[in-house]
């Protein structure tokens, strides 16, 4: 801290030049990251609206790869400056981290906010990285167990400072620049520059480019790595005393009640997400474990907590272990227990480490958990291969036992009624959690002829919605669009669902929800709207004790007293019942509270006392005749109804 006080003290042009050359003579890897994913960023900031998805899609991957390769870039550059055959060659160590970036983009695969495997990819890889920066100097000797602990709190303590306080500066330069530029426009009239886009170049320069140099001007030096010295800062240390240990008490405290709570009723099981609550606090526990090594004589709260902590986490261990087994038991290993059961182990190897060893080597918990994280990144074993194959197996076995799947032929059964319950439901989380894996792609495979004309079918409806030009249209949107998205992995899910008759857990008892959904399968299937002999179109709005839309004339479904109310202003135009809309719906229920149907399916004509109707409707709810009451906790939600609605006045 006293560090970073004498750099803003001493902060001239000149020294800007020597710091920031300093910065690229050490990390210029890293450097050049940072600048590639400034200009970036920058780049889909100006050219948001010219750019496709698959355009976007890759620049944000490169984004990604390049966040992910600055940390390992980072930690090379730091290990290569520990080690005398790297320190003489450092771009050796950057080779590996330019081919590591490669294969890194090559496997990370699709749009990479659209399925779960992405995602998790890149948080598991750069958490790895992270972990190991903060162990970087000390590979050899933590691996030959030869280093000083007090030399290794020093680096340590100044690496996590260094990334709180560029953090807090970040933040800080991103609020203030927001402030100034906020006063700009509001004082003058600048209409030729977009605001947005001046304060996400503002945002841009103080997160992605300021606050990273910032760290790398700061990152602890070489020789650091071998000294003990250390000038301790009041604010971190207040942090740590007075917020981070005594927050572990509380946390354990809650835990143990919990656990005490289950023991006293075995029959229950603990929830499932325990599991994660006890990884969470533990993983923060170590970190202060870490932080207080310090403060070890000062204080008897952290002295209790030092000799406590890794004896009170083993139990909490075995708890987690007993609620996971429960679930992988009964439905088999996902990626999520997948992740409880790795971290849970090494939460177990590093209590028993520090509760029975001697020499506690503070190095351990960053240096085992970064290896963990990447070892479980990669091959048939990884967190994303194995419980993939796993959960596919399973779809398969289920879909044979229900007489879906024969031959390898997917043969649709007749009806939802033809399928027990419970295994209709789990063949539907089983698609379900294929395709938030990884975009359906086995799925696509494997119900191919369910799917076949699907996509073709939605870029059709698409294509011909953009082409309605209609004033009213574009105000909806607010948009115009000319590219045909994709396929949603939801509306993929759905469709093969409806095709082979199987139903989600929360469809299998009709009785447990007090309104059915009728629907149709596209928001814009009625685009482009005839008004024929009609004079005006409006939205269809919920219940009418909803508050008034902007409109001038618009329409609400009652979904209580089964009624249409048309609006004018702030009058009621006319209130129409609606007993034979009912009625024909609730004849094509087909045993489920969620029903989808085509589009003729839910449009009516309505000859009213002033008016006559045509409803184009997209969703409504309905009373459900065998919901029984206080059956679930939801069951008064009614959900909107939605559509539009042709009026002529008589």
């Amino acid at each position: 801290m006293a560090n970073m006080a004498k750099f803003f003290q001493k902060l001239n042009l000149g020294n800007i030049r020597t710091i920031l050359r300093e910065v690229v003579v050490r990390f210029p890897m890293a450097t050049l990251l940072v600048l590639a994913i400034t200009g970036i960023l920058i780049y889909l900031t100006a050219f948001d609206k010219n750019l496709d998805m698959h355009t976007r899609t890759i620049l944000i991957k490169i984004i990604i790869t390049n966040i992910v390769a600055f940390f390992f870039s980072l930690s090379m550059s730091l290990f290569g400056e520990s080690e005398k055959f790297l320190s003489s060659r450092p771009y050796i160590a950057q080779i590996l981290v330019m081919l590591f970036a490669v294969f890194f983009y090559v496997t990370l695969d699709g749009y990479v906010f659209e399925s779960v495997e992405p995602a998790a990819y890149t948080l598991l890889t750069l958490s790895g990285f992270v972990s190991l920066l903060f162990v970087a100097p000390f590979f050899r000797k933590i691996l030959t167990r030869k280093y000083d602990q007090d030399v290794y709190y020093v680096y340590f303590y100044r690496t996590s400072l260094v990334f709180l306080i560029s953090a807090i500066v970040g933040g800080t330069l991103l609020f203030l620049g927001s402030i100034a530029i906020g006063s700009v426009f509001a004082l003058f009239d600048l209409a030729m520059l977009d605001k947005r886009k001046v304060f996400m170049y503002w945002t841009i320069f103080a997160l992605a480019f300021f606050a990273p140099l910032f760290a790398l001007a700061h990152v602890p030096k070489k020789e650091t790595f071998i000294t003990s010295d250390l000038t301790e800062s009041k604010f971190f240390t207040f942090l740590i005393k007075y917020i981070g240990v005594p927050f572990i008490y509380v946390y354990f405290l809650i835990l143990y009640v919990y656990s005490i709570k289950v023991l006293m009723n075995f029959s229950d099981w603990p929830k499932g997400h325990i599991s994660w609550m006890v990884i969470i606090f533990s993983i923060f526990g170590y970190m202060m474990y870490i932080f207080t090594y310090l403060l070890r004589e000062q204080n008897s709260l952290i002295r209790l907590f030092r000799k406590l902590f890794p004896v009170a986490v083993i139990p909490q261990v075995l708890m987690l272990f007993y609620a996971i087994y429960l679930r992988i038991y009964q439905y088999d290993i996902t990626m999520n227990r997948y992740f409880i059961v790795v971290f849970g182990t090494w939460l177990l190897g590093v209590s028993l480490y520090y509760a029975l060893s001697k020499q506690k080597y503070l190095g351990i918990i960053p240096f085992s958990l970064g290896i963990i994280i990447l070892i479980i990144s990669m091959g048939p074993w990884s967190v994303y291969s194995m419980p993939a194959e796993r959960q596919y197996n399973k779809l398969v076995r289920n879909l044979e036992q229900a007489h879906i799947l024969k031959d390898g032929v997917i043969v649709p059964l007749a009806k939802y009624t033809d399928i027990d319950g419970t295994l209709s439901n789990e063949i539907h989380n089983g698609i379900n959690y294929m395709c938030d894996f990884s975009e359906c792609s086995r799925i696509k495979k494997l119900f191919a002829t369910q799917l076949a004309g699907k996509e073709k079918l939605s870029r059709e409806e698409f294509e011909k919605n953009i082409k309605a030009e209609t004033l009213w249209l574009k105000d909806a949107t607010n948009q115009e669009h000319s590219t045909y998205p994709w396929l949603t992995t939801w509306e993929i899910v759905q469709s093969v669902a409806d095709e082979i008759k199987v139903r989600k857990d929360q469809y299998n008892d009709t009785s447990i929800r007090k309104y059915i959904t009728f629907h149709t399968s596209y928001d814009l299937d009625y685009f482009p709207i005839q008004l024929d002999n009609y004079q005006y179109i409006a939205n269809i709005y919920g219940n009418s004790s909803m508050s008034q839309p902007s409109e001038d004339l618009w329409v609400s479904i009652d979904s209580i007293k089964k009624e249409l109310i048309v609006h004018k202003q702030d009058t009621v135009l006319e209130t129409i019942q609606l007993p034979e809309v009912w009625e024909k719906l609730m004849n094509q229920s087909n045993g489920t509270n969620d029903v989808m149907l085509p589009k003729e399916a839910l449009m009516f004509q309505i000859k009213w006392v002033k008016s006559e109707i045509k409803l184009l409707i997209k969703s409504i709810n309905i009373e459900n005749p065998q919901y029984i009451k206080g059956s679930n906790i939801d069951a008064e939600y009614t959900g909107n109804s939605s559509g539009y609605a042709l009026i002529k006045i008589k």
